[in-house]
């Protein structure tokens, strides 16, 4: 669930934004993979038509790049009209 504080959807309700991530550790601290989901389907009272709902499935990898850096990749990809088709992304992560 989401509240706008701000904005223009300030103080119209809660949203239902479900999301959910599994992931596999191929080798310790080298490799794993995994796959996200995430949703933003509208107010909880009040769901938005499915065509209007966005729906994401995120697979990605996660390369350990020695003891202290890490590098994600993957792509989002939209199921439904209302959501971007397809983004890619990648994140460097250094651990201090």
């Amino acid at each position: 669930m989401t509240q706008a504080l701000r904005g223009p959807d300030a103080g119209g309700g809660f949203e239902f934004e479900p999301a959910a991530a599994v992931a596999y550790e191929v080798s310790k601290d080298l490799l794993s993979v995994g796959l996200q989901y995430f949703g933003a389907v509208g107010p909880i009272r009040d769901f938005l038509p499915p065509a209007e709902q966005t729906h994401i499935l995120h697979p990605n990898v996660k390369i350990g790049l020695g003891k202290t850096m890490i590098l994600n990749v993957g792509a989002r990809i939209g199921l439904m009209d209302a959501a971007e088709r397809l983004i890619l992304t990648a994140r460097f992560g250094y651990t201090f």
